[in-house]
């Protein structure tokens, strides 16, 4: 008599998935930053103030490739948003912010120097536009009441700042009394920031901390759940998808990690 001894066919699927044991393991480390920012995203988007012009359209999410981090991912904003062109209905409420340019440690124009110490502007009240070789210009939207203030103060020190400038060999002109001829800065995370945390005349609207929240609260569990089954499950084959997000700047990094430490919770 001979007796034949086979294996059933769910035994050899879960001998195969011990060999893709690292391989789902390794999946699920380089899918869950990015899981999480993509399932985070919705929720930012629908809490976001909606009077910060385009602001919700702008939250995207970025695959980060990091020295030392096996994955990185997150909510950032389009860098084309920071480039922006100042109109004549951005003056009643918008300050700038002349930063000098440093080469080596060194400033390269001591007359943007003159500005910086005197920040913030108005947009009526910068004396020149200092080339973009020389110093940047960030733009910061404030309330009116705000503005009318660092108007006040800059109009007072303005004879004694082109004093200063000429002396230095400035042509103070600027082509129009208002309107900038470059483009500027704008500092979207100094909106932001105000309306997170109810500061000047913005409503109080926040939206990071909770949905951080949510994310450490909720998110988290319920996608470890979902992991479960690539690590569980012969027949699972979503550790096999590739990664679509694309790729952000080392950059955006720092910006965002500057940010987040208002916003941590």
């Amino acid at each position: 008599m001979r007796f034949t001894v086979g294996q059933r066919q769910q035994n050899r699927r879960v001998f195969g998935m011990a060999s893709e044991l690292e391989g789902r393991v390794a999946a699920i480390v380089h899918h869950f930053p990015e899981d999480l920012a993509l399932e985070i995203l919705p929720h930012l988007q629908r809490l976001a103030p909606q009077d910060i012009p385009q602001y919700a359209k702008l939250l995207q999410v970025r695959r980060f490739h990091l020295p030392d981090v096996d994955s990185a991912a997150g909510v950032t904003v389009a860098g084309y948003a920071f480039s922006h062109r100042l109109t004549h209905a951005d003056a009643p409420r918008t300050v700038l912010f002349v930063r000098p340019r440093m080469v080596a440690g060194q400033v390269v124009d001591p007359a943007s120097v003159v500005l910086w110490r005197q920040n913030p502007w108005t947009m009526g009240t910068l004396p020149y536009e200092p080339a973009k070789r020389l110093a940047s210009i960030v733009a910061r939207r404030v309330s009116a009441r705000e503005a009318v203030e660092i108007e006040r103060r800059r109009t007072v020190d303005l004879p004694s700042v082109v004093r200063e400038l000429r002396l230095l060999g400035v042509s103070i002109t600027r082509k129009h009394p208002v309107l900038l001829e470059r483009r500027v800065t704008r500092d979207l995370a100094w909106e932001v920031l105000r309306r997170e945390f109810g500061l000047g005349d913005a409503p109080h609207v926040a939206h990071w901390r909770p949905s951080i929240r949510f994310a450490r609260t909720v998110l988290v569990k319920q996608l470890f759940k979902s992991y479960l089954r690539w690590l569980s499950v012969p027949s699972e084959h979503r550790w096999e998808r590739p990664l679509t997000t694309k790729s952000g700047k080392v950059g955006d990094v720092r910006r965002i990690q500057g940010f987040q430490r208002y916003v941590r919770t």
